[in-house]
């Protein structure tokens, strides 16, 4: 049986009842099942400016299309899912470009038709995108996109994505513009939170400003914050220290006081000093997964606060992972040659469940970035 996938409008993500009916209680609507807690749509954003997406009852079968928005044929860097101004579902993916910087899709992804461009005054690639509820609860929540730091600003947009505006970060302590930003994260009810170096930059309303807490006391050798989280009331940074991919975690009630420097079992890395390949993090119910890019390796562990346990590496022979996401449940990997990676066990275990979505055109094979319809931080 077949899941529904919306219903007058509205995508069964965002379905919270029908004729008083509480979703956890729907079993079938006129014979479609009503999906579980999860993902009813994975959307991966591709090499050259193409999108390819897939329903979560079939994620072995990707249907690929170029977006037709006159960009040029940059490869992607991020994609996120969030809201529109109406409070509708939407996705954002930054490019390798320092002009029209993000892709804005329409509220239905599946077509080409309603994908727009933003050119930011700053000039200055996105190497991140996020979504998150804001303090107030309203319909839009905050977009953020932020990357390379020349003009030390990020962009923020409070209307779904149509309207944006800086937040300047020059004044911050510590802040530098020759290091990049490589993820944001929210914690879903208006803090959000980056690093730069070694240094955890947090915000308590709604990105409009923020302050430094050095997580940690010595930098020798130097490290560098490329990616970031939020699950189970925690904070989790991935860096890289001479290019090894390290980890730490804290509570959120206590961003001072972080736990040890962890390491993968697996020599993970990213090359050292390159701004647009990143550590990509997946995180849901305090379990943690990385992928550095272009890399072969998985590693996971459990946090709760700055206690990381349960800890493993997982060696992936023949792939070259480009990103990371997760429902809750399911847990894919876009990798480089187009290829498609599942773990249904919180990834402990992979298998590749899709070839080359790209095939068939003469561009567009490498899968890059990956997201689903499922609004974090889980």
């Amino acid at each position: 049986m077949a899941d529904i996938e919306a219903m007058d409008g509205v995508s069964a993500a965002d379905i919270e009842a029908v004729n008083g009916v509480g979703k956890a209680d729907i079993q079938a609507i006129n014979g479609l099942t009503v999906p579980a807690a999860g993902a009813t749509r994975w959307v991966v954003a591709m090499d050259d400016a193409y999108i390819a997406h897939a329903t979560n009852s079939d994620r072995t079968s990707w249907t690929l299309y170029d977006h037709v928005v006159d960009t040029g044929t940059p490869r992607a860097l991020d994609i996120a899912f969030g809201k529109d101004g109406s409070g509708n579902g939407i996705y954002i993916c930054s490019r390798s470009s320092s002009r029209k910087e993000i892709l804005i899709s329409g509220t239905d992804v599946t077509t080409v038709a309603d994908w727009t461009v933003e050119n930011f005054a700053s000039s200055n690639k996105i190497y991140s995108v996020a979504w998150g509820a804001d303090t107030g609860a309203s319909v839009d929540g905050t977009w953020i996109a932020a990357g390379n730091q020349s003009a030390e600003l990020i962009n923020r947009s409070v209307d779904g994505g149509q309207n944006w505006v800086t937040t300047d970060l020059s004044g911050l302590t510590g802040h530098v513009s020759n290091q990049g930003i490589q993820g944001v994260a929210s914690n879903g009810a208006g803090t959000w939170a980056f690093g730069q170096g070694d240094r955890f930059y947090i915000s308590t309303d709604d990105a409009q400003s923020f302050a430094v807490s050095t997580p940690w006391a010595g930098n020798d050798p130097p490290v560098y914050i490329r990616g970031i989280a939020y699950t189970n009331s925690s904070w989790v940074i991935v860096y890289t220290r001479e290019s090894e991919v390290r980890y730490r975690s804290c509570a959120a009630s206590d961003i001072a006081d972080w736990g040890d420097e962890e390491t993968p079992d697996e020599d993970m890395r990213v090359p050292s000093g390159t701004a647009e390949d990143r550590v990509c993090i997946a995180a849901a119910n305090g379990r943690v997964c990385l992928v550095s890019t272009a890399d072969r390796y998985v590693a996971y562990f459990d946090v709760n606060g700055k206690t990381i346990s349960n800890a493993g590496s997982i060696d992936i022979n023949g792939m070259e992972a480009e990103d990371i996401a997760t429902d809750g449940p399911t847990w894919l990997i876009a990798s480089r040659g187009g290829d498609i990676w599942e773990s249904t066990n919180n990834g402990e275990a992979w298998s590749e469940i899709a070839t080359d979505i790209g095939t068939g055109t003469s561009e567009g094979d490498a899968a890059q970035g990956i997201t689903c319809d499922v609004v974090l931080p889980l």
